[in-house]
């Protein structure tokens, strides 16, 4: 049977939870009128920030499974996470995230491995336990000739990969 999978995603989908909803919407009648497979999933990737309980509660009644999006387990490697104003985000992420488990949402993690993530890795692995996360995705850190990162970041990453894919596969998490 076919299976499609559609992703919001860019920028911050829940500033403008508005269109999220219609789109799922759409795409809820499209699969009701045949257009879509009835295995039509949809997902988000979201920072949390505008995760509040109404919102929590119609991301479930529309099915939509999310992760979100962090740089790391800690307050210092989510130092990057400010809002226009300057302020730091990583308490409200964690708030969206906690609400999110409070309302029974399908939420994971992206976790993006930066230097100051990989330093506290064992943090990510108690936050995963702490709220009972079922999946998690790593992103590494891309470099072009505007950015750039040591070769030890490189070496950092490709040992936490392997330990971390043993530590999550034991949890029965994807």
């Amino acid at each position: 049977s076919e299976k499609k999978e559609i992703l919001f995603y860019g920028g911050e989908p829940l500033s403008n939870f508005s269109v999220v909803e219609y789109c799922a919407n759409v795409i809820h009648d499209y699969v009701q009128k045949g257009i879509l497979p009835n295995e039509t999933n949809l997902s988000m990737v979201t920072n949390g920030t505008f995760i509040n309980d109404e919102v929590a509660k119609k991301l479930n009644d529309l099915g939509i499974s999310f992760s979100i999006s962090l740089d790391g387990a800690t307050p210092a490697a989510n130092s990057c996470r400010k809002y226009h104003n300057g302020m730091p985000g990583y308490s409200d992420i964690i708030r969206g995230l906690e609400t999110a488990k409070k309302n029974g949402c399908d939420v994971g993690l992206s976790i993006t491995l930066s230097q100051e993530a990989l330093k506290d890795g064992d943090k990510i692995f108690e936050l995963i336990d702490k709220y009972n996360l079922k999946s998690i995705g790593f992103n590494i850190l891309l470099t072009d000739s505007n950015y750039s990162v040591p070769e030890e970041y490189f070496i950092n990453v490709s040992k936490f990969l392997p330990e971390a894919f043993k530590i999550i596969k034991q949890k029965g998490i994807y």
